[in-house]
């Protein structure tokens, strides 16, 4: 028998195993290195940087995040300073709660209010009573890190500011320009272009340019055009003033005398009164001021109150704890009215209907926060007694329909 050629081919079957083995390893290895070396890169996070009007911002690895769809999202706490020295607080405004599903950031010029899972943001100006300007998000609020967040593609809507993303593999650049940077950005335009004319500084002009147009002034009058400076209202006016809410402008002639105007120009109410403002959004309503009287006007521009009032609204007094309040929600058959005062008394006007709901005869209409319920409620003072303004509205309408009795000067408490 060959043992020896036996053992040498049982010796070349075990070599080409072992060879076969450190084959089919060596193929593992490579294919395991390939695979830790493409795992880490899959799922490295991703590196911002923020820039604020062209300057870098330091932040925090919280400060920017991306969700599940590739969304970025930024920390409305983070950025509060930096993109307008906005001070960041808990809560609702002039509600007075550490509500952390809710927060609002307020400056010198306005006040911005965000809700966890809502896509509104409210808009404001500090100490004012006329109610919130509400506007759509394209995304949610967020909750993250016990902070809330804003997708950077509503920072336009939430603060009229100018965002850019910049993406270079896992590195994310975010630009973002403030109002008062873009600015900067059409003067400078504007100046190499050799144009005549200058852009409106005032903060709420300056939001009409993330709308893509710009009050300018020539000469001493005013007129607006879009940012490739092509004019949308001719240059002729003393004053103009956007608001950014209805995207209209007040506007001032030679006389001072004020008028309203779409953002194409057309004329909605002629030029005759001494003042034009917003005092509701909800239905939109202005206040308008007449020779020192005060009416309302609808958003289409016709009257719904005439100008025979001293003032809307009461101002609230602090030394009582009553707060100050312009427009009572659902007060009769579901309408809501505003407060109203003639020759030095309060009442309220039906906000449909321009009717007066409770005639000018209480010391004054005021609102309180319930602290058990942090709910608002609203009260009448009579001859200088407190009533809740339900039973007031009760005996009013028990009166009216009764005609029993008349609301003057006289009626005490007792009566009510």
């Amino acid at each position: 028998m060959d043992l020896l050629g036996q053992e040498k081919k049982e010796m070349s079957k075990k070599k080409k195993m072992v060879l076969a083995l450190l084959i089919s390893f060596t193929i593992l290895l490579i294919l395991l290195i390939c695979i830790i070396m493409a795992l880490p890169k899959k799922s490295r996070p991703k590196q911002y940087v923020l820039s604020i009007d062209d300057r870098v911002i330091q932040i925090s690895d919280n400060t920017i995040i991306m969700d599940s769809d590739g969304k970025i999202y930024i920390s409305l706490k983070d950025i509060a300073t930096p993109i307008g020295n906005y001070t960041y607080c808990d809560g609702e405004y002039q509600k007075y709660n550490d509500d952390k599903t809710k927060c609002y950031l307020q400056n010198g010029d306005e006040v911005v209010g965000f809700e966890a899972d809502k896509n509104t943001v409210y808009k404001t100006v500090s100490g004012s009573i006329i109610d919130f300007q509400y506007y759509d998000l394209q995304s949610n609020i967020i909750s993250s890190n016990n902070e809330l967040y804003i997708n950077v593609d509503d920072m336009q809507v939430a603060f009229n500011m100018l965002v850019s993303n910049v993406e270079n593999g896992n590195n994310i650049q975010i630009n973002i320009y403030t109002v008062r940077a873009l600015i900067d950005f059409y003067s400078n335009k504007i100046a190499e272009n050799g144009l005549q004319m200058a852009i409106s500084r005032d903060y709420n002009n300056g939001r009409a340019i993330s709308y893509n147009m710009i009050i300018e002034s020539q000469g001493g009058k005013f007129g607006v055009v879009d940012t490739d400076f092509n004019s949308i209202i001719s240059n002729k006016y003393n004053s103009i003033t956007f608001n950014e809410f209805t995207q209209n402008f007040t506007f001032t002639i030679d006389n001072n005398k004020t008028g309203l105007m779409d953002k194409a120009g057309h004329i909605m109410v002629n030029p005759r009164y001494d003042r034009i403002r917003i005092i509701n959004y909800s239905p939109v309503l202005y206040e308008v001021q007449d020779n020192g009287k005060y009416g309302i006007l609808k958003e289409s521009g016709d009257t719904l109150v005439n100008t025979e009032y001293d003032k809307f609204g009461y101002e609230g007094d602090s030394s009582k704890n009553a707060s100050a309040v312009l427009v009572i929600p659902n007060i009769h058959n579901s309408q809501s009215g505003i407060v109203a005062s003639k020759n030095g008394k309060y009442g309220i006007i039906d906000l449909s209907t321009g009717k007066e709901i409770a005639p000018c005869v209480l010391d004054s209409i005021y609102a309180r926060i319930t602290q058990s319920t942090n709910k608002i409620e609203y009260y009448v003072l009579i001859n200088g007694v407190e009533k809740d303004l339900s039973v007031y509205l009760d005996y009013v309408y028990g009166s009216s329909a009764n005609n029993s009795n008349t609301i003057n000067d006289d009626t005490t408490i007792d009566n009510i």
